[in-house]
């Protein structure tokens, strides 16, 4: 099954930093890559930090739901949730325009 779904996931990190974000995204690739080379499809997109809230926003495209929250149990990371979501980039929304 393609990797073809986007999926958020929400998570608060106390003392939220530069350093502590770098930190939990090192256990995230690493979790992420594990499961690629078991034949997971499952990407981690990117990640935006919302410091003064301690809360950060990871994106994720995947078969299912199951492997974002894999990722998480194995890079030992909590979370509040993880939902579907829908991406848009500027060339995308540009080109939907006809712009």
């Amino acid at each position: 099954m393609p990797a073809n779904t986007v999926y958020l996931v929400e998570r608060y990190i106390p003392a939220l930093d530069d350093s502590r974000l770098a930190e939990v995204g090192a256990r995230r690739a690493a979790a992420t890559r594990q499961l690629r080379a078991e034949g997971h499809c499952v990407e981690w997109l990117r990640s935006l930090a919302l410091v003064d809230d301690e809360a950060c926003l990871c994106i994720f495209r995947a078969a299912d739901q199951a492997a974002v929250a894999e990722v998480n149990a194995r890079a030992e990371i909590t979370y509040e949730r993880i939902v579907e979501a829908l991406d848009s980039e500027p060339a995308t929304a540009i080109s939907a325009r006809g712009a």
